[in-house]
């Protein structure tokens, strides 16, 4: 019964929640609008496609709603919700876009997208990425999420995990 509680308390406070951390932050409505040409279009990280490494086009993202996941291969947390931000993603229609924070993640994410075969877009951060902000702003539990409308307004942002009621709401704003 004991790891039940500490496994359940884990996946509560999402990864890398920080110290006072007892709950994950709710969802920002209306978090504001991205600067011209900004956040999204500056996610000009190496994408992991079935050929090897490649350059990611950030303007296939123009005019789409778009959900954006940052994590880790190593956290527990974000693994286990895979399936359900998938599942998001697949049922509204949105581009799914995981942004993978490894120290090395051209090393772990091979292996990462032959487990999951995920619908998603996989981007290499560059070095630094996790300990300084995202083009979308700075991380604070893993996994974060980001639901980003067509016109480049972030409508919300999750810490920790995806309520999916939450996300049919802001999509039928």
């Amino acid at each position: 019964m004991r790891v039940t509680v500490c496994a359940s308390l884990v996946f509560a406070t999402g990864c890398g929640g920080g110290a006072g951390r007892t709950a994950p932050r709710r969802p920002e409505a209306g978090a504001g609008t991205l600067a011209p040409a900004a956040p999204l279009e500056s996610l000009t990280w190496p994408a992991l496609r079935p050929a090897g490494v490649e350059a990611f086009d950030p303007a296939t993202l123009r005019g789409r709603w778009v959900l954006v996941q940052a994590m880790t291969t190593s956290c527990a947390p974000c693994d286990a919700q895979l399936a359900d931000a998938q599942a998001v993603a697949r049922r509204f229609d949105l581009t799914w876009i995981v942004l993978l924070l490894d120290a090395q993640p051209e090393r772990v994410a091979p292996r990462f997208a032959e487990t999951y075969a995920l619908d998603a877009t996989l981007l290499l951060a560059p070095p630094g990425a996790r300990t300084g902000a995202l083009p979308l702003g700075k991380v604070e539990a893993l996994p974060e999420y980001w639901l980003v409308d067509p016109t480049g307004q972030v409508r919300g942002r999750f810490s920790g995990f995806l309520p999916v009621t939450q996300v049919e709401v802001l999509l039928a704003r």
